[in-house]
């Protein structure tokens, strides 16, 4: 089994300082506005608007600096976990059988336009996107993530069968 975690890297002690200040700034801002709209909107929707944006300020901040994607592949299937901290939770599960295509994703959308497109990437992760192709019942979806050249190779080659089968059969030819 190939394991790959794949996250942001770590800010810098200033960058992580600025980060929380700019949180801190934008929570006391919105209290601030928040309360001197109440007179017009009322305070029970100046209160459940603060709310509002205080779980909008925890989303972004969770997806922007703490969740991260690990890719399991065990040779039959890609497996793709997603975590908040250290509890991993399923996301999707590709069989390799069912890959119907892999390469850029602007290749895949371009092949594949009407699909249901889903993400597995970190935006400041130096690995380039890959997108895969894949029958998801009875119609095909992409995944796009971040693999490593092992991962990359395999959905590759699950993408291409003939050449696969090629491959099986020059190596048993020569056996």
């Amino acid at each position: 089994m190939h394991l790959q975690k794949v996250q942001n890297p770590p800010l810098k002690a200033i960058q992580g300082v600025l980060v929380v200040l700019g949180l801190i700034a934008v929570i006391v801002l919105a209290s601030v506005v928040l309360q001197l709209l109440s007179p017009w909107i009322g305070a029970a929707a100046a209160s459940i608007a603060f709310w509002v944006v205080g779980i909008g300020v925890a989303l972004w901040t969770t997806r922007r600096f703490i969740m991260s994607y690990t890719y399991a592949l065990n040779g039959v299937m890609l497996k793709v976990t997603f975590a908040y901290g250290r509890y991993e939770r399923a996301m999707r599960e590709i069989y390799l059988n069912n890959v119907a295509f892999a390469g850029a994703p602007e290749v895949v959308r371009k092949r594949y336009p009407d699909a249901r497109v889903q993400r597995a990437v970190r935006p400041r992760c130096p690995i380039e996107p890959f997108a895969v192709a894949y029958n998801d019942g009875n119609r095909i979806a992409i995944f796009v993530l971040q693999p490593d050249d092992e991962i990359r190779t395999a959905l590759t080659a699950a993408a291409h069968p003939k050449k696969k089968a090629r491959a099986k059969q020059t190596s048993e030819a020569g056996v």
